[in-house]
Order: C-alpha cells, then structure tokens, then sequence
C-alpha cells in the first residue's frame, strides 16, 4: 500500500478509490462511494479555502411572506429554516468540512445526479430561497462546526444569495473516514467468515455421529466411557503411523456428544 496515504488528512475520490483498491485487492469505483455516501454508509466532505462563515441558527419564526409558506409546508423532508446569528464573531474556515445529507438535502440530490450519470447540469440554484429582508433561507449549504451550524458569508458579512455550492473536485473524503469504513469492512468480513466456519446444530449433530462411528469402526466398538475410548482411539492412530488431529481432552468430548447421537 501507497504509505503516502497514512500521512494525507484528506484525500480526493479518485486517491479513496485507490486507496481502497490496494486495501481489499478487489475493484472499487467511484460510484461505489458515492453510493456508500447517499446510503450514508459513508461522509463525504467539502474542501473550503479560507471561506467565511456566520453562526446560523434554526427557527419557524420565519418565512412568512406570500408565497414562501407554501414552499415550506410542501417540502418533504420538512425544511430546516435559519436565521444568522449576528452577535458571533464570523470565522474563516480552511479544509474539508463533513456535510451533513439529512441537513442539506440539495447536496443529496446532487450525488445521487452524479451517481446516475447524467449529463443534464445539475441546478443548485433551483430551490435556493431567501426572503428580501434576509430573515431565512431554504437549501443553503450549511456546515456544522463544533456542534454548531454555520452558512457562508461576504466580505461584509451578509450572507451569500445563493450560498456557494460544491464542485465536485471539491468534494473529498477525510483520511478517517475512510479509515473507519475500511475497519467496518474487516469488521464484517470477520463475522461473516465466523459464521461460517461455526456449523448449524443439525450439522452439528451429524459431524459427531460421523466422529463416533469412525472411532468405533477403528476400534472395533465404543466401551461408551469417553477417555477410556479416546486414548484407545489415539493409540490406535499412533500404532498406525497417523498423526493426532486432536488432543485426548477433545476427542472425549466429541464422542461425549456422539454418544448422545446413538
């Protein structure tokens, strides 16, 4: 593996495709990711250079011209409106930010756009939504920083009608989150193949038969005393060149069990 990826914080989608290549030695699209993203299996982030932000908070206090209600009521799932919060310092912000799909659901239809490949533009600006008097807005892209929510803003501290949107060569994928993915992945798999390798209880039952009959046949009859039968077993394999596939201590407990089969 590239060991230049253990010291990026972030990487583009093209680098976490290959990326994850190299870790399951398997073919990964971008697609894949993107899917993973929309299913929210996965966060994706936006990479911001030295952009401004305000503190914005969520109210229904709002939006209350002609026209607007409307909107709001229809809208599924329901829209969180916001308001600026004036009396907090704006921040400058730099590198990539989570973005939260439920909160910004344009950001959602935007992937699954770019996961059906269609070649129509998609519009951003469609469905973004302020009222004159700079009371709320609706599908502005809002980040949350610390546990708070944020939305662009000017140089004058005025918010931006539209916020800006993503480009897709600014969306990326921050090194833990892939990181966690990949250790959910092992995660899985190890289970999956746990599961696997333990056999049902019928199965089960049917193996220790099987171990039974074998050992009897070998020599000749089962007294039904489990380490009196399981060190004749043993020696008998011994007399015959065969190596032990067990202990003495687990061949009893598995004719323990055979015996309860009979």
């Amino acid at each position: 593996m590239k060991k230049i990826f253990h010291l990026k914080s972030w990487l583009t989608i093209d680098q976490a495709v290959e990326r994850l290549k190299l870790e399951f030695e398997q073919e990964v699209s971008k697609l894949d990711l993107l899917q993973l993203v929309t299913d929210q299996q996965l966060h994706i982030s936006w990479l911001r250079n030295h952009k401004l932000y305000r503190e914005v908070r969520t109210t229904d206090n709002h939006l209350r011209k002609e026209g607007f209600d409307k909107i709001a009521e229809e809208a599924n799932p329901k829209i969180l409106m916001m308001h600026p919060v004036y009396d907090e310092p704006i921040i400058t912000i730099n590198g990539p930010y989570t973005l939260n799909l439920t909160l910004n659901q344009r950001v959602h239809e935007f992937i699954n756009h770019l996961i059906t490949s269609r070649n129509d533009e998609f519009d951003f600006e469609r469905d973004h939504i302020h009222n004159k008097d700079r009371l709320g807005s609706i599908f502005g892209i809002i980040l949350e920083i610390d546990g708070k929510l944020y939305e662009q803003v000017d140089d004058l501290g005025d918010s931006l009608m539209p916020n800006e949107y993503p480009l897709v060569n600014e969306l990326v994928f921050k090194r833990e989150d892939i990181d966690d993915l990949i250790k959910q992945v092992i995660r899985d798999n190890t289970t999956k193949s746990r599961d696997k390798t333990i056999p049902s209880t019928k199965s089960n039952n049917k193996i220790m038969k099987v171990i039974g009959s074998l050992s009897g046949a070998l020599i000749d009859g089962l007294s039904g005393v489990k380490n009196k039968d399981a060190n004749a077993v043993l020696a008998a394999l011994d007399l015959k060149g065969i190596d032990r596939p067990v202990s003495q201590k687990k061949l009893a407990e598995y004719l323990a069990e055979a015996y309860e089969q009979d």
